[in-house]
C-alpha cells in the first residue's frame, strides 16, 4: 500500500460535524516480530460513539481502538482483501466510512466476493467485483457498485462521486441497487507521480427516525493507455521542435 492522505468530503446532501476528527496512522505488523509496516495516514472522523471494525477475508471481525494517533492492524497472516469499517453516531444521524485494504500473507479458501458480500453497517456502498491488487481501479475505465439497506438493494438512490483530484460525478442506482460510474481521467500530465488519487462514493437515507450516511473509499490510478498517450504526444512534441530548428 503506498502512502496516502485522505481528505474526506462531507456528503452534500447532509451536513453534520463530528464531534473529533482524527488524523491517524494506519500500521500492520509484520508475519513475525514487532516492525511495522504499510503505513499510511488517513482522517477518520470518530465521537465518543465511534468505532472501528476490521473484516478478514476469512468473514472475521475485530473492532480495534486508536493509541496516540496510531490504529494498528492485526496482521491475519491471510493474502487478500481485508475491511475496514468506521462507524459514528451523532444525535440522529449514523455515518460510515468502508475501506479495502489488499495484504499479503498465506493463500486460503476465501473470495473478495464474500467479503464484499457481508453486511458491515446498516448503509453501505459496496464494489460489485475489487480489482485485482496489480491493476487497481484505474482512471477512464467503468465500475460498477452496489447500495444496500440492511443487506436489501436500493434503488432510484442517488450517488455522489468526488475524487480528491477535484472531480465530482452523480449517478442513480437502477432496480437492483446498481450504479455505473467511469472513473475521470483528471490527473495532471507532465508531473511526476501525479499518477495515484482517491475517490470517494457517497450516499444517504433518511427514515423517520434516523439519517444514515456511506462512503466508500478507494485508490485509483492513472489507466496505462493515459500514460502511453503521453509517451506518444511529448515524443510528437520533441520531433516537431527539432523539425523547427533544423
Amino acid at each position: 500500500m503506498n502512502k496516502i492522505l485522505l481528505t474526506l468530503i462531507m456528503i452534500a446532501l447532509t451536513t453534520t460535524t463530528p464531534q473529533v476528527i482524527s488524523e491517524v496512522k494506519i500500521k500492520v505488523k509484520e508475519l513475525a516480530g514487532t516492525d511495522l509496516q504499510n503505513q499510511e495516514k488517513m482522517s477518520i472522523e470518530l465521537d465518543s460513539s465511534g468505532r472501528v471494525a476490521f473484516w478478514t477475508p476469512s468473514l472475521t471481525k475485530n473492532y480495534l481502538s486508536v493509541f496516540s494517533g496510531m490504529l494498528l492492524l492485526p496482521n491475519t497472516e491471510i493474502k487478500g482483501y481485508h475491511a475496514l469499517v468506521t462507524q459514528h453516531q451523532q444525535g440522529k444521524v449514523i455515518r460510515t466510512q468502508t475501506r479495502y485494504f489488499f495484504l499479503e500473507g498465506r493463500d486460503i479458501e476465501a473470495s473478495s466476493d464474500d467479503l464484499i458480500a457481508v453486511v458491515k453497517s446498516p448503509l453501505q456502498i459496496e464494489p460489485r467485483v475489487l480489482p485485482t491488487p496489480e491493476t487497481g481501479y484505474e482512471s477512464s475505465q467503468p465500475y460498477t457498485f452496489s447500495v444496500s439497506l440492511d443487506g436489501a438493494p436500493m434503488a432510484n438512490t442517488a450517488v455522489l462521486l468526488e475524487t480528491t483530484n477535484g472531480s465530482r460525478l452523480q449517478g442513480r442506482t437502477d432496480a437492483s441497487g446498481r450504479v455505473n460510474f467511469k472513473l475521470p481521467d483528471d490527473f495532471k500530465d507532465g508531473i511526476s507521480g501525479d499518477n495515484k488519487a482517491q475517490f470517494i462514493l457517497s450516499t444517504v437515507k433518511n427514515d423517520n427516525k434516523l439519517t444514515y450516511q456511506a462512503e466508500l473509499i478507494l485508490n485509483y490510478q492513472k489507466h496505462k493507455s493515459s500514460w502511453l498517450d503521453l509517451t506518444k504526444g511529448l515524443a510528437w512534441r520533441a520531433q516537431s521542435l527539432m523539425q523547427l530548428k533544423s
